[in-house]
């Protein structure tokens, strides 16, 4: 490596592995660390909305992506437990720049970026490297990186952190903000349907599909033609509880949702209730995002509830949009790098602070099991189902173009709506 960049980044989550390609591209000197060795498959499905395919577009990635296993959503399914239908969301018709979805295991995103930047000659990458901590000076920071015991001292203009949500360059710069962890957890399985069994049976198709109950929520996609992915919600956070209840009541549960689905994932190699991994979402939502020559992105900066089907999404944006600043300060001494950091997390912290808020509404709603609330929500759901400009402002929110929070009355509007059955 050489001991001088114009931009370090500490993690290659999908907003430093987007901003390493923009400004690699530009011919910017860019060192991306990372603590892995390789990108590898992390045994689960993504779901990449209009604005990350925008972005994939502009760095020449969405083609090549393509081509990889993949599925295209232009629609979600909503249903009760007892699989009465609640809603469907439309991509078509919203006026959209796609008017689809790309569902597909992540790391196959990750590994054409990373393959990008190795052609890029500006670019460094360093995988097994860990970010330690760093010192600020006048003339940029000081940054340590370890890689098997071993330190490294890297001078750069700027230190960008996308090392997740339990980033360590957030601890070491002490970022004023809410870190918690949210009250329901999951646990998921990624499965490949055997050879033997039909595509065509309702156990095995490839529809997405969410399935909301009192306190439960159940949602199955596709990643190939024949690879799915599943989460399940852990009201409040009880596996000891779900471990307990054993193979055969999990089971049962889908199959009230999915018959059939039960015999499926036995023959798909389930590996029972007390192997699958808890999965923890975190809260993170920021005041400051950076400070002195170092700013955070991606998870780090704003980890968010998977509802909001934003997180990888708004990490690349993250990338996009510091590119752009960065760019302008890197390239005209008069402009002041603090400032472009600073009118860019004004920007962004604007905007995930609203998706924070959107959040935070829909777990109260969506995890809720006080039976008044689930019986409003049903009625909802339909209602915005019979409502075309309702159905718009929730789609272009989560495909990420627009932010269209449904408003009180556009609430009572759905609720009245359901009503008439």
């Amino acid at each position: 490596m050489d001991h001088e960049y114009d931009v370090i980044v500490a993690g290659a989550g999908p907003g430093g592995l987007t901003l390493s390609c923009f400004l690699g591209k530009r011919g910017f000197r860019v060192l991306l660390v990372d603590p892995r060795e390789s990108m590898s498959p992390l045994g689960r499905g993504e779901l990449i909305q209009p604005l990350g395919l925008g972005i994939l577009e502009d760095l020449g990635l969405l083609g090549p992506l393509l081509l990889q296993e993949h599925v295209r959503y232009d629609q979600f399914h909503f249903f009760g437990f007892d699989r009465k239908p609640l809603m469907t969301s439309s991509y078509q018709g919203k006026g959209l720049t796609y008017d689809w979805a790309l569902s597909v295991e992540p790391y196959l995103q990750d590994s054409l970026m990373w393959k990008m930047l190795e052609s890029l000659p500006s670019v460094t990458l360093f995988p097994g490297g860990r970010y330690l901590s760093h010192e600020t000076r006048d003339n940029g920071v000081y940054v340590q990186i370890e890689k098997r015991g071993g330190v490294q001292t890297i001078q750069g203009k700027v230190l960008v952190g996308d090392d997740g949500r339990d980033s360590r360059l957030r601890k070491n710069l002490a970022l004023p903000g809410v870190v918690k962890e949210y009250k329901d957890s999951y646990v998921s399985w990624s499965f490949e349907i055997p050879e033997n069994l039909s595509l065509e049976s309702p156990a095995s198709d490839m529809s997405a599909r969410y399935y909301l109950g009192p306190g439960e929520i159940f949602f199955l996609f596709a990643t190939s033609s024949r690879k799915r992915f599943f989460l399940y919600m852990l009201k409040d956070r009880k596996i000891d509880e779900f471990v307990s209840r054993g193979n055969s009541d999990f089971l049962k549960r889908v199959d009230q949702c999915i018959p059939g689905l039960g015999d499926v994932l036995i023959s798909a190699g389930f590996p029972g209730v007390s192997a699958l991994k808890e999965w923890v979402i975190q809260k993170v939502d920021l005041e400051q995002w950076a400070k002195d020559y170092a700013v955070v992105i991606g998870d780090a900066a704003h980890a968010t509830n998977p509802h909001v089907a934003q997180g990888r999404n708004q990490a690349m944006e993250d990338g996009r949009l510091l590119a752009s600043h960065l760019e302008t300060a890197l390239s005209n001494p008069s402009t002041s790098l603090l400032d472009e950091l600073r009118k860019f997390e004004n920007i962004r912290i604007t905007k995930t602070k609203a998706l924070h808020h959107l959040a935070d509404e829909m777990c109260f709603v969506w995890n809720s099991d006080n039976p008044l609330i689930v019986w409003g929500r049903e009625q909802v759901f339909r209602g915005i189902s019979k409502t075309p400009s309702l159905n718009r402002k929730i789609v272009r929110t989560i495909a990420g173009e627009d932010f269209l929070p449904l408003s009180l009355f556009d609430r009572i509007n759905a609720f009245l709506k359901g009503l008439m059955q």
